[in-house]
């Protein structure tokens, strides 16, 4: 199992992820859940566009999507990696996103996995750089991602 100490964001910071970057407050007549919804949502749709041009294979796509509406920080963090990891490995690789269930306690996370053709005796130090990016992306809030592989070779 993984842990992660997080801390709760500041009043301040917290207003101003409520408010979004301008300050502004959501329109009369829509309530502020509904608000932050529609921004998650429309966040959400943009991450899974874009997932699928840069060829993520998204397995039990429900889950992962329901994972990142209730951890939208890990978006972010989610984009971060698949750049890092594209740039990095070698070669053709295809990379798996998708929700890990830890079967002895009630945690889940994202996992991104790397499959390559040819995996040299740094690729480890390659997952430790892409992991290293997540934890840049990814601010004091609820949701985590782990960068790993299976040293599954492709078809």
């Amino acid at each position: 199992m993984l842990y992660c100490a997080r801390s709760a964001p500041s009043t301040l910071a917290g207003a101003k992820s409520i408010l979004g970057a301008s300050g502004a407050l959501p329109p009369r007549g829509n309530s502020m859940a509904e608000s932050i919804r529609v921004r998650r949502s429309s966040a959400l749709s943009a991450l899974e566009d874009w997932l699928h041009q840069n060829d993520v294979d998204v397995v039990r796509p429900e889950e992962v999507w329901d994972y990142l509406s209730r951890n939208p920080d890990t978006q972010r963090a989610t984009r971060a990696a698949v750049v890092k990891a594209q740039a990095l490995v070698p070669g053709r690789s295809r990379l798996h996103l998708e929700v890990y269930s830890d079967p002895e306690a009630d945690d889940q996370y994202l996992s991104l996995l790397i499959r390559a053709n040819d995996y040299p005796s740094t690729f480890h130090q390659l997952l430790d750089e892409v992991q290293e990016e997540v934890l840049l992306a990814l601010p004091a809030q609820a949701g985590w991602l782990v960068v790993s592989t299976d040293f599954a070779r492709l078809a």
